[in-house]
């Protein structure tokens, strides 16, 4: 009866052991998922506040050539595949359908020119 006890606290402890192993290793996962989701949003704060400044240079520029009140839509979409984000930038003023094929795109080339050096980051830039 002695060595059936035994046996049976021998198994008790070693599920006990196995358990705990397994619930640290969920553990440990959990946690380090929890800390890549930390750095995705931190870096998607700065990606925006890296947006922002863009788009207020992008606003000064326009002024600059005389483009008053020009609507500036900037969205992105990201794949998170090939972690890249890619941003697409609308401009919107009357005066762009007057300028010639080489000026539209010459100014395009200017914003892209202005656009932050960010590893994954690609810019479209629309006259409209």
């Amino acid at each position: 009866m002695k060595m059936r006890n035994a046996f049976f606290r021998n198994v008790f402890y070693a599920c006990i052991s196995v358990l705990t192993v397994i619930g640290l290793i969920c553990g440990i996962a959990v946690s380090a998922h929890g800390k890549s989701d930390i750095d995705g949003r931190q870096m998607d704060e700065y990606l925006d506040e890296r947006a922002g400044e863009y788009r207020t240079r992008i606003r000064e520029c326009l002024e600059d050539e005389a483009f008053e009140n020009a609507g500036i839509t900037m969205t992105y979409v990201t794949d998170h595949r090939s972690e890249t984000r890619t941003y697409t930038v609308l401009l919107h003023h009357r005066k762009f359908a007057s300028l010639t094929q080489c000026e539209k795109e010459g100014l395009q080339a200017q914003i892209g020119d202005m656009a932050f050096d960010e590893k994954g980051c690609e810019f479209e830039i629309i006259l409209d």
